[in-house]
């Protein structure tokens, strides 16, 4: 967003033309021509760009807040989340691990491209695919005999507008809320939600309900869904996160996320597996996203290493 004597501009900026620059080239140029950026929603690791002193931006500041550790961070942050494993590049993996036995369906990630629905009788070919150039993140979906669905809680909903049925959802993003402040951003958090199927003579009201879990955090304005685009764009109007001091409060939050997500993958490579070659652990990609250096999983509320 450019702000001029006539009035309030607006750009609709590729971000992967801003990050083939240099650092310095690419803040330059932000620094002279902008004061806000708001980023598109969800945004991968290669597309960030990070604010400045003069330069404000809404949305994830450092590559490794777009990546999939943010994810286990926020897990273990908050306690909730589906089961997840982050493997190494190039791991042996010869089975899908007993935990995601009981599921359907998976969540299958790499470090730069979105998670894939696979089904896991036949996800081993697309698991060891990817483990070839990049760590993989495996979450446990759609359980056997359930259905999966998301659920979509904008940062300035108020949760306390939540009852009945989303009482767990409401907890949930309270207490994301609560941790990192997210009264100065804008984004969306996705809950993952699993009903047991209906059988014969059951009607839908009395199927079983898991407990809702957190499944991801996202930055930014979305462009998938019209309504969350509606309620996110409203929040920013009646937040009034545009502000100046609003924009200050934001640079200190963009500060301390960095520092905090930053500190945690240090705290979960402090161990490295000795089948992960060194080598192995140091990314290749443009965002110098630190890999894995061991197999890690979470469950039960927190991130620990795993050993098969």
């Amino acid at each position: 967003m450019t702000s001029q004597d006539a009035g309030i501009g607006l750009d609709l900026v590729r971000s992967e033309s801003l990050t083939s620059l240099d650092r310095p080239t690419m803040n330059r140029l932000l620094n002279k021509n902008y004061h806000v950026a708001i980023s598109m929603s969800p945004l991968n690791e290669v597309g960030v760009i990070s604010d400045s002193d003069t330069f404000h931006m809404i949305g994830p500041t450092a590559p490794i807040v777009a990546s999939v550790w943010m994810k286990l961070y926020i897990y273990e942050l908050v306690g909730s989340g589906p089961i997840s494993m982050l493997f190494p590049i190039q791991s042996n993996l010869q089975s899908i691990p007993e935990v995601f036995q009981k599921y359907d369906e998976l969540l299958v990630q790499s470090f730069t491209h979105e998670p894939v629905v696979a089904r896991t009788s036949n996800v081993m070919f697309m698991i060891h695919e990817i483990l070839q150039n990049s760590p993989v993140l495996i979450q446990g979906y759609t359980k056997k005999n359930f259905t999966s669905s998301k659920t979509f809680i904008p940062f300035n909903h108020p949760t306390d507008t939540m009852d009945g049925g989303d009482a767990d959802k409401s907890n949930i993003a309270a207490k994301l809320h609560e941790k990192l402040g997210l009264q100065h951003t804008c984004g969306y958090l996705t809950l993952l939600n699993t009903t047991a199927a209906p059988k014969n003579g059951t009607t839908k009201e009395a199927t079983e309900h898991d407990t809702p879990c957190l499944l991801d955090i996202n930055f930014g304005i979305p462009l998938f869904e019209e309504s969350l685009n509606h309620e996110v764009c409203e929040g920013i109007v009646n937040s009034d996160i545009l502000g100046k001091e609003s924009l200050l409060s934001l640079t200190k939050f963009n500060e301390g996320l960095v520092k905090d997500v930053v500190a945690f993958v240090q705290a979960q490579n402090q161990w490295r597996d000795p089948s992960v070659h060194p080598k192995q652990t140091i990314t290749k990609h443009k965002s110098k996203v630190p890999f894995p250096m061991s197999t890690l999983i979470f469950q039960h509320g927190k991130v620990t290493s795993w050993k098969p």
